[in-house]
């Protein structure tokens, strides 16, 4: 039996919920049409801007200078959904 064809039941989720907890960036989320996720040097190269359907990534992206030798933090809490 195909699990598209069960009814769910009560309470049942699928997926996966990005929350950002760094409010001093900005960012905003994207889909990416490579599994493995985005080249961190180039990382709009694979973003899907219309609906996709395959075996991709999701992402959080912040736009955050980090100068040489720096790091910078940002935190995220993963929930289901």
């Amino acid at each position: 039996m195909s699990a598209l064809s069960r009814k769910p039941s009560p309470g049942a989720s699928w997926g996966l919920g990005l929350t950002t907890n760094t409010f001093s960036f900005a960012h905003n989320g994207a889909v990416f049409n490579v599994p493995a996720g985005p080249d961190p040097c180039h990382y709009v190269t694979h973003i899907v801007n219309a609906a996709f359907v395959g075996d991709g990534s999701l992402g959080h992206v912040y736009a955050i200078t980090v100068p040489a030798g720096a790091t910078k933090t940002v935190n995220m809490t993963y929930k289901p959904i």
